[in-house]
């Protein structure tokens, strides 16, 4: 016997904010008609299925999850998709502003003497949040 072909989608979910949402997505997600199986991750906010696309659609499973209470929306396809991951150089560059960013506000927020210097006490009293 052939087995029928399935297809697998990857949904994102939304609204979910603890593991009883999540039971109550993959439930709804099992329970519809087509779905062969269903893995939701809180953690990241999505639905794996796995269906039979001549018993289910793309829209039946979002109908399945918005049942349930939850929203979902299509992935989406070609030139809409989002871009490709940072090159590490671009990411190399972020660490160092980063930490360039973190030095210059630790030095302005800190007094650099035991006492408080007349430049200190006019940033204490002109940014006090500092």
């Amino acid at each position: 016997m052939i087995a029928p072909a399935t297809q697998s989608l990857t949904l994102p979910i939304l609204g979910m904010t603890c593991a009883s949402c999540q039971h109550h997505v993959q439930a709804a997600l099992s329970s519809a008609p087509g779905v062969q199986s269903a893995h939701v991750d809180l953690m990241a906010n999505r639905a794996t299925v796995v269906f039979d696309p001549t018993l289910a659609t793309p829209q039946s499973l979002l109908d399945a999850v918005r049942g349930a209470g939850y929203d979902a929306v299509l992935p989406r396809t070609g030139q809409d998709a989002p871009s490709a991951p940072p090159t590490p150089e671009h990411s190399s560059l972020r660490v160092w502003a980063t930490l360039s960013a973190g030095a210059a506000a630790m030095l302005l927020s800190m007094p650099l003497d035991s006492s408080m210097d007349s430049p200190d006490r006019a940033l204490m009293d002109l940014l006090p949040w500092l």
